[in-house]
């Protein structure tokens, strides 16, 4: 890298906590950073949590948030950049058989939807009773989330994948969202995707 290119790095950073301010002005929901002990165990959605005020907005009334301390987010890649934050734990059926592949969600929301997003960071090994954790983002709140969608894909190919399941027997999703603190139970219905797709359009 030449320093025309390290010069427009850093001129694009700065520019962006410019953006992101004036972000923090328009937006219809506060941006919150979350204080964590590190960046692995906020991504893995264990500090979603505002209680006691432990929370800090971000932008135009950050002043008027009294907390310290190291604080995590994430924004989106462009305009807006405000994200919302959905924990989403699939749990496995305790009577499915070992499956092997990746499973995805796609929320839908009364605002927005999420789409089809991997909550498995590779192929693996699921067992029965597992439950499958990822937190991702969104670009801003989809509102209260209405449906849920579940696909499973399996490996085929690989040496022992006649040991596998070609299905996962899925007993509930929880999602919980950052912003309002709020748990969304789903049952599905039927509970078994079957290599492919479900959704479920109540909450049990």
């Amino acid at each position: 890298m030449d320093y025309k290119e390290a010069e427009m790095v850093v001129t694009c950073s700065h520019m962006r906590a410019v953006h992101i301010f004036t972000d923090s002005i328009n937006a219809k929901y506060p941006m919150m950073a979350y204080p964590c002990y590190s960046w692995q165990d906020f991504m893995k959605g264990y500090c979603l949590s505002c209680f006691n005020n432990r929370c800090q907005q971000l932008g135009y009334d950050a002043d008027l948030f009294p907390a310290k301390g190291i604080f995590y987010l994430t924004t989106m890649d462009s305009p807006p950049f405000q994200s919302s934050y959905y924990l989403i734990a699939v749990k496995i059926l305790q009577k499915s058989k070992n499956a092997y592949g990746k499973i995805a969600v796609a929320l839908q929301g009364s605002l927005r939807d999420l789409p089809l997003t991997s909550i498995t960071q590779h192929n693996q090994v699921i067992r029965p009773g597992d439950i499958i954790t990822s937190l991702t983002s969104a670009a801003g709140n989809l509102g209260n989330i209405m449906s849920v969608e579940v696909v499973y894909t399996k490996v085929d190919g690989i040496l022992y994948s006649w040991m596998y399941s070609d299905h996962v027997s899925i007993s509930m999703a929880l999602i919980y969202q950052g912003y309002g603190t709020a748990i969304e139970k789903f049952c599905p219905s039927p509970n078994t995707s079957k290599n492919g797709r479900y959704k479920n359009d109540g909450t049990c």
